[in-house]
């Protein structure tokens, strides 16, 4: 009588405990960076939508939600006080700039390619972008301190110090300029 055939041999052996607490840490992370970009895009939205609303009342707010220049242009003709426009718009531009540079630092070209694949009409303007930043990193974070930027600036392995100063000064002439 003929044996039954053994059971073929597992091809990958379970993950030891350390892998799988790397690999829980680095879902999180990410869960973590896009869970923020997320809640900052909904917030953004939001911001708009009730920028008329909120504008004359609460102008702190709208800024907190959205500080595209044009709310942070209407939070100052509403006149807003200078620290709480300052202080708030401040922190409502870096805390995407910080997102997105650690976004291209721990996932590199592979957060680029992300980028251009979920925001196609920007493809071109991101390859010019990297071209740029390329040839000056630092003068492109001061002048242009936005999310693609911030994003090149992390895979790039821009020092995380370097990244704050010329993200902070490019923010705070953006802030005065529109002051």
């Amino acid at each position: 009588p003929l044996a039954p055939p053994a059971a073929p041999p597992d091809p990958l052996p379970p993950p030891d405990p350390a892998s799988r607490a790397k690999l829980r840490y680095h879902r999180l992370r990410l869960s973590t960076l896009l869970g923020t970009i997320g809640v900052l895009i909904v917030a953004s939205n939001v911001g708009t939508i009730l920028s008329a609303t909120l504008v004359n009342d609460h102008p702190v707010a709208l800024i907190a939600l959205s500080a595209r220049s044009r709310h942070l242009l209407l939070a100052v003709a509403a006149g807003i006080d200078p620290l709480p426009y300052f202080l708030v718009g401040f922190a409502r531009l870096m805390v995407p700039a910080v997102a997105f540079y650690l976004l291209g630092r721990w996932y590199g070209d592979g957060a680029i390619r992300w980028m251009e694949r979920t925001a196609p009409s920007y493809g071109a303007i991101l390859r010019q972008l990297e071209q740029w930043f390329d040839k000056a990193r630092l003068l492109v974070v001061a002048i242009a301190p936005n999310n693609p930027v911030c994003l090149f600036a992390g895979a790039a392995g821009m020092t995380w110090g370097a990244f704050l100063a010329a993200n902070a000064i490019g923010t705070v002439v953006r802030l005065v300029l529109v002051r």
